[in-house]
């Protein structure tokens, strides 16, 4: 049986969450993205000294901290990344050797060309069906990525 569309009801829009409803990474990619993040991370702190950081040290203190967070009722990928870099260099008692808004922008987009989310196929056939009839789609998100992303 095929969806019919009631002739009364005006549509304005449909607005679809991106990240878990259009776009997901299978587990195995997820585990990826977190490596690609905590390798850029530990790539781009230091000690007070200048030394480098262990990357399991930085994976420890990354977890930490989203635990800390996730107790705060607080979702880590809802943060900007300007607000959670701070915290990841806290926690590891390092700086940036680069600027925090330069490195924001990378940390949000790091490993997603590498391994890219999978578009859910159904909601790529219900937005290609509404935008066939004309039904406006907006698709938002929670999720700290930079809107070209």
């Amino acid at each position: 049986m095929s969806p019919t569309v009631d002739s009364e009801r005006q549509f304005r829009a449909l607005s679809l969450d991106l990240w878990f409803t259009v776009l997901y990474y299978a587990p195995e990619r997820d585990d990826q993205w977190k490596e690609d993040r905590a390798r850029l991370l530990g790539d781009s702190v230091r000690t007070r000294d200048g030394q480098r950081i262990d990357l399991n040290m930085v994976k420890r203190a990354i977890d930490s901290v989203h635990s800390r967070l996730r107790a705060e009722q607080r979702e880590p990928i809802t943060l900007d990344p300007k607000e959670l870099i701070p915290l990841y260099t806290q926690m590891l008692s390092a700086q940036l050797t680069v600027p925090l808004a330069e490195f924001a922008w990378l940390f949000s987009s790091v490993g997603l060309q590498e391994h890219p989310p999978i578009a859910n196929p159904e909601a790529v056939a219900l937005v290609k069906a509404l935008t066939e009839r004309k039904i406006p789609v907006i698709v938002i998100t929670n999720t700290a990525r930079r809107g070209s992303t």
